[in-house]
């Protein structure tokens, strides 16, 4: 059973400006006193409510995988629920901070929660998710760029795609 997701807000018209991000629809959300990256992992755990209620799905087996910005959803929704086993990031952000420390950023409004950088990072809801498996491949900075980067991350090489390491995700 696959079920693949399409949380609120997506997918946005990609008007080609560069830095603009999600910042119309976060913008909105904050004026309601909402977090749009955290309403988008409130949408990931409803889903897997749904998945972990059917009878053709063995419940302690949930696996995820998300790619870019939607990674760090995926680690929210992770650190909140343990029936995701195993989950799969690949060319997400590897830090907040690092969006913090450099001029220009892409799409840091589809990950950022105010006030969460002045005490944690996606590092931490990594650690959150232990000994839960968390595959991360290809991470990249703010500006979706692979960065190399000590840590337990794996990096693909120039031609590879994504067929290997999914079959190795999946057993």
């Amino acid at each position: 059973m696959v079920l693949a997701l399409t949380p609120r807000g997506l997918p946005r018209q990609n008007d080609h400006r560069p830095f603009s991000g999600d910042w119309l629809a976060n913008t909105r959300a904050w004026l309601i006193g909402r977090n749009l990256p955290a309403m988008r992992a409130f949408d990931i755990l409803r889903s897997l409510d749904w998945l972990a209620a059917r009878p053709d799905v063995d419940p302690a087996s949930i696996r995820a995988m998300a790619r870019d910005g939607a990674g760090v959803w995926l680690l929210m929704a992770a650190a909140l629920d343990s029936r995701l086993t195993r989950i799969w990031i690949d060319r997400t952000p590897h830090s907040l901070r690092a969006a913090l420390e450099r001029p220009l950023h892409e799409n840091l409004h589809a990950a950022v929660i105010p006030g969460f950088c002045l005490k944690w990072d996606l590092d931490n809801l990594r650690q959150a998710i232990s000994p839960r498996h968390v595959l991360w491949t290809d991470p990249t900075d703010w500006m979706e760029k692979v960065v190399p980067i000590a840590g337990d991350f794996r990096y693909r090489g120039f031609d590879e795609g994504d067929e290997r390491i999914l079959d190795e995700w999946m057993h």
